[in-house]
This record gives structure tokens, sequence and C-alpha cells, in this order.
């Protein structure tokens, strides 16, 4: 998306009121703005922070992305920001289901980190940082665009986009590389560009992924701006200040349709200063506006938590936050549904002799080598088995899961095929957040050493191997005043206030009102080079009941570490133009696609991986193609997408012949729906649509790849996205390799088909041999013909 192209447009209409004025800002109440003036207002801030961070040699631009791999489409940014102030005026502020005549469900979101640190005269200092964007909720110093928080590391994005790194982003200039990733992920061993996976290997990435890595060196504000009184976490370096952290994200997107109302955010802090800290939360402050960006005063909150009686037998929906609309209507009359963050994954405890997590084991650690075989219990992971001591719930598999600290099959690195788990820990020298040749190394966390890589279900890549502390605290607080992020007091005190288990005093909860939502986990340690985890899933649904089934597949897919279904390759797509018609032809990449959840749930037969069904085509006058959702679930929910309609009245779908037809075998948990896997019509690669096609209609077109599921892993069958992307000022689309516009047309006075030289009807003719056959040229793109 065009952010620059919409930021001067904006610019150069809107008065500059309130524009560039700190002080003036922070007494302005942005939602009670335009949207036009609130998109004035924040691009402008934006425009400053780019201006201040590309003078700055240790951190990168303000980088943005619009990621819409499932049903919810969401702006981001580079410094931890989810759905910015201004992202309504862009369809992107946490939009569900996505679509032009959706609902948003977020103001912002972002990130928190809190400690408790001693000063330089000793007094005590609670530092928090956050990536918020306006300098009327994120912290900066006074007067200044200078920010007191996190900003993004160079490294992990190209320095010629304006995007953040994003896993489907395309290669438009064709130089073997999606256009903002950076150089320094091309694997030579592999001979090409790989994404840095979660777990390593990018045939395990979800249909959609963003990465990058902030810090919070140059938040000053208990540092410098304080003198000797601050806290500086690098003795030798004054100028590195904050709390010393280092923080990892990820955020993922599923397509199948169990998992497309949800957003996982998953976060890794590290601690890359020399001084250990002792007092430390992990949390999130949310501003959601259910019912859209003009209804937002009158939401509910509550929570559900893991000691609540109505759901002691089904625990997966516990440690829920969820809002509502209090009337059940919405911007423009619409109905909302809810949205909630599930809490899935917090910091660690492995050494205070407490079974923190409920799951059997005691104080087991992310952190520790193989150890030894040992034959004994994995908790409620299963009966006692024979395992390595190190993998304490016992699912680590030599089969599929030695393949090095790469976590990349046949690149012969480290660990790779030796028979026994394995991970690494480096000391980084050059503090560079890379491991570097010659840098020293251990297969066990030694003290100041960071997390390098690992193998599946192993060690810190392994979520079971564990021992959560849970969220510790929740409010809903009223929006404004000095309930913001910049409020570095009252962050530390309501994240740091214990409110979730008997007997700790009441959560603060405001009803029908503008609430903010502020929750932790801690306290918990990091020591120097430490890392722990933080996810949290962002779902959606109609309503209650929906909401819930949502969460339970989240907590399905985070207790596989983020693996679940993957659909197969997208097939590249052209669309041609005709009179009364439009001529599609893709390409067959798609029938190779592997899916490895899959694979490993057939050790008998792995092969099963290569899970390739058919094509469906989808033909839409709305680009966001929701009006093909009509299949709907036991509930009247919509669910599944129905594929164009030939002449005929059969569904535009071409299918292998197999033992795969008609509805699968496989129901879609809770659901009651089940995938219609096509007819054994064979497959096709050109289709020429002409069922009620009209000249000079606009035409949206997707030619979907799907997989026929598996019984073994219970998943229902998976189709590959269909994204089409419009820029909010030029108005121009940009599609994904599967999808493309078409507007039919008679041919232009005087345009001659082509055709073969030497025969009319296009019959090839034989020059030698006996044989007896024909074969015929069909000009499927008469437009790429070129003349002689």
């Amino acid at each position: 998306m065009s952010i620059l192209l919409l930021l001067f447009f904006i610019i150069a209409v809107i008065p500059q009121r309130l524009v560039g004025d700190d002080n003036n800002l922070k007494k302005v109440d942005v939602k009670q703005l335009s949207a036009s003036e609130r998109w004035n207002v924040v691009e402008d801030q934006m425009k400053s922070l780019k201006k201040s961070l590309q003078q700055d040699p240790r951190h990168d631009e303000l980088k943005f992305t619009i990621i819409e791999g499932n049903q919810i489409r969401v702006l981001l940014t580079n410094q931890g920001s989810i759905s910015t102030p201004d992202a309504d005026l862009s369809n992107a502020d946490l939009v569900w289901p996505k679509g032009t005549n959706s609902l948003g469900y977020a103001f912002e979101f972002g990130p928190l980190v809190a400690a408790e640190v001693i000063g330089g005269t000793g007094d005590t200092l609670h530092i928090v940082d956050d990536g918020f964007i306006l300098s009327s909720d994120g912290d900066y110093e006074p007067g200044t665009i200078k920010r007191w928080g996190w900003e993004p590391k160079l490294g992990f994005s190209d320095p010629a986009s304006n995007e953040v790194a994003t896993f489907s982003d395309l290669d438009r200039n064709d130089d073997g590389k999606p256009d903002s990733w950076p150089e320094n992920w091309y694997n030579d061993v592999l001979g090409r560009y790989v994404w840095p996976a979660f777990l390593g290997d990018d045939a395990t990435t979800p249909d959609e992924e963003v990465y990058y890595i902030m810090d919070d060196f140059d938040n000053q504000e208990f540092g410098g701006n304080l003198g000797t009184r601050g806290y500086y976490p690098f003795p030798n370096d004054s100028t590195k200040q904050g709390l010393g952290l280092e923080l990892q994200v990820r955020i993922f997107q599923f397509n199948n349709p169990l998992a497309e109302d949800i957003i996982f955010l998953v976060y890794t802090i590290t601690n890359t200063s020399p001084k250990r800290l002792d007092h430390v939360y992990l949390g999130m402050f949310g501003d959601p506006h259910v019912g859209g960006p003009n209804d937002f005063a009158d939401d509910n909150a509550g929570f559900i938590s893991v000691f609540d009686p109505d759901y002691v037998d089904r625990p997966a929906v516990t440690n829920l936050l969820y809002a509502e609309d209090s009337n059940g209507r919405g911007d423009f009359g619409k109905i909302p549904g809810m949205f909630g963050y599930k809490f899935l994954e917090s910091p660690g405890l492995d050494s205070d002799g407490f079974d923190n997590d409920n799951d059997g084991l005691l104080d087991e650690s992310q952190t520790n080598d193989a150890g030894t075989l040992i034959f004994g219990p994995i908790g409620r992971y299963g009966d006692p088995k024979l395992h390595w001591s190190g993998d304490e719930d016992g699912d680590w598999s030599e089969e599929f899961d030695d393949v090095g600290v790469d976590g990349i099959d046949k690149t012969g690195d480290f660990g790779e095929g030796d028979g026994k788990p394995n991970q690494l820990f480096y000391t980084d020298l050059n503090d560079n957040s890379i491991f570097d040749t010659g840098e020293p190394f251990s297969e066990r966390r030694e003290p100041g050493m960071r997390f390098h890589g690992g193998e599946p279900n192993f060690g810190f890549l392994d979520i079971a191997e564990s021992d959560q502390l849970g969220l510790t605290s929740f409010n809903a607080l009223l929006y404004g005043g000095d309930n913001r992020p910049r409020n570095d007091e009252l962050m530390w005190e309501k994240m740091s206030t214990n409110n979730q288990r008997p007997g700790d005093p009441p959560p603060t909860i405001e009803q029908e009102s503008d609430n903010v939502f502020i929750y932790g986990s801690g306290p918990f340690s990091l020591d120097p080079g430490e890392s722990q985890r933080f996810s949290i899933a962002l779902a959606l649904g109609l309503d209650f009941d929906d909401l819930l089934n949502n969460v339970e597949i989240a907590q399905q897919v985070f207790e596989s570490d983020y693996r679940f279904a993957q659909a197969p390759k997208k097939p590249r797509l052209v669309a041609v133009p005709g009179d009364g018609k439009v001529t599609l032809y893709w390409d067959a990449g798609a029938e190779t696609s592997f899916d490895p959840f899959v694979s490993r749930a057939n050790p008998d037969n792995p092969d099963k991986g290569f899970d390739f069904e058919g094509y469906k085509i989808y033909r839409s006058r709305d680009w966001s193609f929701n009006d093909t959702q009509t299949i709907t679930d036991s509930k009247g929910i919509p669910f599944l997408s129905e594929p164009l309609r030939q002449v005929n009245n059969l569904p535009a779908q071409f299918d292998l012949i197999n033992e795969f037809q008609g509805l699968s075998d496989i129901e879609y948990a809770g659901r009651g729906v089940r995938y219609d896997l096509g007819r054994n019509t064979g497959l096709a690669h050109m289709y020429v649509d002409s069922n009620n096609v009209k000249n000079g209609v606009t035409y949206f077109y997707a030619v979907a790849s799907y997989d026929h599921g598996d019984v073994k892993a219970e998943l229902a069958p998976t189709e590959s996205q269909r994204v089409i992307q419009r820029d909010p000022v030029t108005r121009l689309f940009s599609f994904d390799v599967n999808t493309a516009m078409a507007v039919p047309n008679g041919p232009a006075s005087g345009f001659q088909s082509p055709s073969l030289t030497d025969n009319s009807d296009n019959l090839v003719t034989r020059e030698s041999g006996n044989a007896t056959g024909k074969v015929w040229i069909e000009f499927l793109n008469p437009f790429e013909v070129e003349e002689g």
C-alpha cells in the first residue's frame, strides 16, 4: 500500500491545525476528529518519526504493512503498533470479515514490557516500553518527536522497501527475492532466499507471517533524562538506555476456515544488557472499538479466568478477555461481532519448585541440552515412554525433528542427523542479534548467552517445555486522561497488581464505555542474554459461542507449536478479457505442494504430505470476494465460499481423479459442515468464463488450490488465500499471484486474432514421421503474440 502517497495527499488538502504541535496533540481527543483529520495528525507524526529514524544509525526506518492472510485485515508498523489510530481510513483497523463494507474492531494495540530497577542514586524506577504512534498515547520526550520506547532494529527488512517484511510478499522486480526481505536471508546451501520461520524451515510457515525485531535503547526517560539518577543498562555505553531489551515480533495468520478469524501475536523478549532484571512484566495495552471507529463509547468487557467454575470442563477457552458492543449496533446500524484476546503463552519459571501450568511436570526448562535417554513420565502429554531427559514432554522425534538447529532438513548444519535433540545458544560479541562465525556457543544456555536456533519440539521452540506463569493481571479502564501507555507508573501499577487468582483483589472493568485493556504476566526475572516468550491470539466471532469456538482452535494451533494445516501453493493466474468472456489460465506449481503437518501425522506413510487435490475458481464484483462466502455452518454462520458456476450450473472446480470426491469425510470441528472435494473431473489449467459475463463490467477472479485434508491429522481440507488490495489514494489494485481483474469487451477495430502463418486453422504441420494424430495450437492470450 502507498503510505507516502496517501500522506502527501492528505497533508495537501487538510488544514494544518494540531500538526507538529506535541503539546496541542496531548490535549486533543483524537477520536473526536474526522477520519481525514485524524489521518492528517497521525501521518504527520509518522512522517516525523520516519525522518528521525533515518538519522539514527542504530535503527531502521518506521515501516508499515497491511496483512489479510485470512478474514482479518489490519495495518501494522515495525514499532509494535497494531491498527494505528488512522487505520480506519485504509479499511485496515482490524477489519473483520475483511471487505469494504465490514466493521473495524481496533483503535490501536501494542505490547508493553515493564520492569522495576534501581537508578544511579538508589531510587526505585518503573520503566515501561511501548510502541504507540501518537504522542498523546505513546511515550515521547516532551515537545519533541523523540520516542521513549520501541524502535525497529536494522537488518530485518530490505532498506529500499517501505514495508515490514512479510512471508507472502511478492518479487515484483524478478530479482529472486520478495521485495521486503533483506539480502541476508539468502541461504547459500539451498540456493534461495529462506523466510526465518518460527521453527526454522519456511515449509512450516503459516499462510501469512510478519517478522521484525525492536529494542528500547532510545528510551531515555529514566536514563539521560534523569542524569546520574537514571538507569543505564550498559555500563560501558551510556547511549544505550531503556532496559536494554530486545523484542522479537512474529504475527501469524492461517487461512484454514477453522482459523481464519484469528491472528496470533508471538513476542520474544531478550535481555541484551549485562545487568540482571529481577522484576519484569510482559503484557499489552489494547483499545478496541467494537462496532467501528465511530461507535466506541458503549463497549462492554469481560474475562474468563482459569479458575472460572463455569469453564472447568472447557479449559481451552480460559485466559480469555473479550469485548462486545452493549446495544448490538455499530457504525451505519451494522451488527458487530465479538472480539477477544486469548492469552496463550506466558513467561516460565524453571526453578520455583511449583507446577505452574498444571501439566504434571515440574520446573520444565527451555534452555537445557538433550540430556540422557530415560524411561519415565511425560506429564499430561502421554504415558511414560523412552525419551531424552531434556525433552520433558517427550515429543521430539528422530524421524521428523532431527534436522539441525536451523530447523531445515538437508542443510548439514549443527545437530542434523545426530540422533538427539539440539539447540544452540551464543554470546553476541558485536550486539548485532546474529550468530556470527567465531562467537562462543553452547548446547545449553550459559550465563550471558542468547538463543540462536533449535530443532522442532525441543527446548525454546517447544511451547510445552515451559512452566508458565499464565495471565496474572487484567483491567479495563476508561480511555483518555492519564489512562495511556505513556503513563509508566500507571502501567506498572496495573500490570504488577495481580488479580487473576483466588484471593487477589478484583480487576477494574468499566462497562458501556470507551474502555482500554491492560493485561500482563509476571513477575519474572531476566538474566543477561535470557529470553522469555509471550503469546496472544486476537480472535473474532459473530457471537459469544462463535468466539469461543475460534478461541479453542487458537489453543489447538498454539499447542502444536503454531503448526496447522497448510494450503497448497498458490497457482500463478493470468486473466485475458474477450468479447463476452474471460479466459483464465494458470500454472501447475501447486500440484507438488507438501504439508509437513500431515506428513508428521502419518509416520507409516509420510508421503501423505503431498495432499494437493484440485482448483476452485471464484468470480466476484467485490475485490474482497466476501460475496462468495455463502456456505454456512450448522449455526447459520458464513463459513465456506462457493465457486463460480459454469454455464451448465456445475461449479468451476477441477480435481484429481482419485479416491477423494464429494463431501469430505472430515467435518470442520464444531461447525457441522464438510468441504466439497469435487467430482473427479480431472485437472485443468485453463477455463473460459462466459456465464453471464457482460462487456464493460469489472470482474475479479481467483484460482484457489486446495487439499483433501487428512483423517489421522484430524484436518479438514484447506485452500489457498485469494488476496487483492486497493490503495486508498490512487485507487489502484495490487494482486496476489492467484488473483486477477478483467473487463471484457469486444475487439478493437481492425484487431486480427493471431494464427499460424501457413494454416489459418492453427493445425500444426507434420514435417516428418508416420504419426496420424493432429495437433492444434490454441492462443489463450492473443495480446501476448508478437507479429512475424
